[in-house]
């Protein structure tokens, strides 16, 4: 009842032609990522979004010049 992956492997080998000498299986899969839609915002949402967006960057935290400069020298 137990068969080696070689005697279920052979068949097959031999019929279509491929070499046996190693006896590997090799294998590949594709996948293929259907692009994503989405529809478009309702209006009300869009003008929260935005409104949201504007206050955000009218209240934000302005960083010195020489702040940044410093942490741009540390990534290395």
């Amino acid at each position: 009842m137990h068969r080696s992956l070689t005697s279920l492997v052979r068949p097959f080998a031999g019929a279509r032609g491929f070499s046996t000498s190693s006896e590997k299986i090799v294998a590949s899969v594709l996948f293929e990522r259907l692009p994503v839609v989405i529809p478009k915002l309702d209006p009300a949402v869009y003008a929260f979004q935005e409104f949201s967006f504007r206050w955000r960057q009218q209240y934000r935290r302005k960083y010195p010049d020489e702040f940044m400069d410093m942490s741009k020298s540390r990534q290395v």
